[in-house]
């Protein structure tokens, strides 16, 4: 079913308005998931590498405790 021509003129009004007040909201919401994936992967990288270093400390300092 297609809309009547008074229904659609209040469609378009609505997104005459909604451009009106958020000429960009799709840019601003993939700008804002691209931040929020780049911040969860530097966080994921970050616990990594903070992982990776304790380990090699900890197996330096057990050896050392050995000798």
């Amino acid at each position: 079913m297609h809309p009547s021509e008074e229904q659609q003129d209040i469609l378009d009004h609505k997104d005459n308005l909604f451009t009106v007040y958020f000429p960009h909201d799709n840019l601003v919401i993939q700008r804002m998931m691209e931040l929020f994936v780049l911040g969860c992967t530097g966080v994921v990288v970050f616990l990594h590498g903070a992982n990776f270093f304790f380990h090699v400390l900890s197996q330096h300092l057990a050896v050392r405790s050995l000798r």
